[in-house]
């Protein structure tokens, strides 16, 4: 008969075969959403119309700027590609691009010491591994000492109604253009760099920045995100909500696996 001894050995050694069993199987890969992505754009921008970015001498944009990379998922993974002339090609942590977006273009090298280094193989056969660019941290500040680039116009749309102004003040605040004609990016422009003829009325900015810190935080979870997003915006999950931040919204929070694209309909959301 087998012994206690033995039996106790037994069974030790099936929980750690079970256990090394699953510490090698690799952990689910998590899509970044369109909402994030958003994030990482509207960050990279408020952080460049801050001082360090020689811009006025107001507030310090780069610390909200920060904390909206914060509210990205950490474990989200996108894929970046070059397509004119297959230049090169990126696989990294949303959240650790828009860390490296706002250290290089808001002057501030200490947040490169934020960046997840993310390796992985090359996914397509005609990008070469000597193609390949990984976000590292030492890339980043090396960036961080010259760079300085616009985060441009993706999701602006989306960002400031989401932040509340409504398309009338987008409008009006772009001289007559409509918020998906332009003027959304026109208004968000002038918010972070026009602050009164005497150059010292910041009134604007900080009312940005107010509204910024309201925006859900998928950090924890989809699941508390969406629940911020409930209070934020009272129904958008709808398909009765047939408005343009409804529908955006509804799109946005979809997780795309690295290498997926956006479908045409939500595409044109954006």
């Amino acid at each position: 008969m087998t012994s206690v001894g033995g039996v106790v050995m037994l069974l030790a050694l099936a929980s750690f075969s079970t256990a090394g069993v699953q510490a090698l199987q690799p952990r689910p890969v998590v899509g970044y959403t369109a909402l994030e992505n958003a994030y990482v754009h509207f960050a990279n921008d408020l952080a460049r119309s801050g001082p360090r970015g020689g811009y006025y001498a107001g507030p310090d944009t780069v610390e909200t700027a920060a904390a909206i990379c914060g509210k990205i998922n950490p474990e989200a993974i996108e894929l970046s590609v070059s397509w004119g002339g297959f230049d090169f090609w990126r696989q990294y942590y949303t959240q650790s691009d828009c860390f490296y977006q706002v250290a290089a273009n808001g002057k501030a090298i200490e947040l490169c010491d934020k960046i997840r280094e993310l390796d992985a193989p090359a996914p397509k056969i005609h990008l070469s591994k000597t193609k390949e660019r990984l976000l590292t941290r030492a890339e980043c500040r090396a960036e961080a000492s010259h760079h300085n680039a616009s985060g441009g116009e993706y999701g602006t749309e989306l960002m400031l109604l989401l932040l509340e102004y409504s398309r009338e003040q987008i409008t009006a605040g772009a001289k007559g253009r409509l918020p998906e004609e332009g003027g959304a990016y026109e208004f968000k422009s002038s918010l972070m760099n026009d602050y009164g003829d005497d150059g010292q009325d910041y009134k604007r900015v900080e009312e940005l920045l107010r509204r910024v810190r309201r925006l859900p935080d998928f950090s924890r979870g989809d699941d508390t995100g969406r629940r911020q997003l409930d209070t934020l915006v009272p129904g958008w999950s709808s398909s009765s909500n047939t408005s343009r931040l409804g529908e955006a919204l509804r799109c946005a929070v979809q997780r795309l696996t690295p290498g997926d694209v956006m479908s045409t309909a939500c595409q044109d959301r954006f």
